[in-house]
């Protein structure tokens, strides 16, 4: 049987979703989500929509008996779902195990199943693959690669708190660009970039995750030109990384440019180690997009010295009285406000280069019009600087430790191991847990 082309996926998916109004009310969340998932892969196996690897679909099966679970590295969605190390046990390979609770709302399931079939017909080497599904008593579980160092949000709460470099920066950019233009291709808008969707593998190699918030421009066949779904279920952890073209929920509606604004709020969260607006109410916050404040990289050229010579200044004035009442020093907190003030002082006196700058103002253009799209975006001057860069992404990373082995991990017997050793142990290895 011949091969649908990739560029008729959307359409083809469109007669594949599911809408809410689909769940009986009598059926369980469960025996929704199985029943769904069930139609779907009816569904693909009969058309074949993209070329599947035969080896990996051998290889990774759906059956529980094949996955030694080890321990949790990590949580999302409300806690409602637990991210496992594992390890297959006929190659012998480690393999990520996401474990979903489907004592979930309606519109929850639908939206675990709206991942999950878009993962499955999507394939790209930039955007993290599933290599099963297995339903489980009251759990479905999606069984994935490790991704070595973790997402990019975990690197920098544990090892860059600047930023990262800009060059590993750059990689890592490079790499989400084309997992972009592949999704805008096929007429989908990501909706939810940030740091922490991004995972790094042990080679280096950046991958785009996070489909849950995904939807398609396709309607019927026809690619719209803008859209106006608002993604409500994601929007308390999403809302500083979306467009104001999205939060404002007017008739402009929005398309794939919402996502190049997206990936400037990213790389600013990349460079400056903070996520822009974050210090911001929602509606200060949302006030400032549609006004057209443009976030900015912090570095030398745009933080001005006379602002951190008054911090200083108001920093010392502050742990004077501590210092006359202890002899010994500064006091815990005043330490802590002397070591923030280094840190900023360290990172300020930076400088980005100017196509890095002018790489995130293109992003961040308040017109959607003017923005650049993925595959422009993939010849940018900031871009095409690491093209014959002679070290990779591991080496600009160091000293963080990818994790490599699951032997100093102890097996997961009871599926909820205690959080404080896990954690423990994750510290040890030097890498934090994932954001899914």
């Amino acid at each position: 049987m011949s091969l649908l082309c990739y560029r008729c996926l959307p359409c083809f998916k469109t007669r594949v979703s599911v809408s809410s109004s689909k769940l009986d009310e009598t059926e369980s969340s469960m025996e929704s989500f199985v029943k769904l998932q069930k139609d779907a892969g009816t569904i693909l196996e009969a058309f074949p929509l993209l070329p599947l690897s035969v080896d990996r679909m051998n290889q990774y099966r759906a059956n529980v008996a094949d996955y030694e679970l080890k321990t949790v590295i990590g949580r999302g969605f409300s806690g409602a779902t637990t991210i496992s190390l594992a390890r297959h046990r006929p190659s012998k390979s480690l393999v990520a195990v996401r474990k979903t609770n489907l004592e979930l709302s309606a519109e929850d399931v639908l939206l675990v199943q709206n991942e999950i079939t878009v993962t499955r017909q999507l394939s790209h080497p930039n955007l993290l693959p599933y290599y099963c599904t297995i339903v489980i008593n009251r759990e479905v579980w999606t069984i994935a690669p490790v991704m070595a160092y973790g997402s990019v949000q975990d690197l920098i709460h544990a090892h860059f708190h600047n930023g990262l470099h800009e060059l590993a920066i750059s990689l890592i950019l490079r790499d989400v660009l084309k997992g972009l233009d592949y999704l805008h291709h096929l007429g989908y808008v990501h909706r939810s970039i940030k740091a922490s969707h991004i995972l790094i593998s042990l080679n280096g190699k950046a991958c785009l995750t996070g489909l849950r918030s995904s939807i398609s421009m396709i309607r019927h066949g026809v690619r719209l030109k803008r859209i106006h779904d608002f993604p409500r279920s994601q929007i308390e952890t999403n809302m500083y990384w979306l467009s104001s073209q999205i939060l404002s929920q007017n008739l402009e509606g929005y398309g794939p440019k919402s996502d190049m604004y997206s990936l400037g709020i990213t790389a600013c969260e990349m460079g400056n180690g903070c996520v822009p607006f974050q210090d911001m109410a929602p509606s200060q916050m949302l006030l400032e997009k549609s006004n057209g404040t443009m976030p900015r990289l912090l570095d030398s050229t745009t933080v001005d010295a006379s602002m951190l010579q008054d911090k200083e200044q108001a920093v010392e004035a502050d742990s004077i009285p501590n210092l006359a009442e202890n002899d010994a020093g500064p006091s815990g907190a005043d330490k802590g406000s002397f070591d923030s003030l280094s840190s900023d002082q360290a990172a300020y006196k930076r400088t980005f280069s100017c196509m890095f700058h002018q790489f995130v103002e293109a992003c961040l253009h308040r017109n959607p019009s003017l923005r650049p799209t993925a595959a422009q975006l993939f010849h940018h001057a900031f871009i095409k600087q690491v093209r014959k860069l002679p070290v990779g992404l591991p080496v600009l990373l160091s000293p963080v430790k990818p994790l490599k082995d699951a032997d100093p991990f102890p097996n997961d017997m009871s599926g909820e191991p205690e959080v404080d050793a896990v954690t423990e142990t994750m510290e040890n290895l030097e890498i934090e847990t994932w954001d899914f």
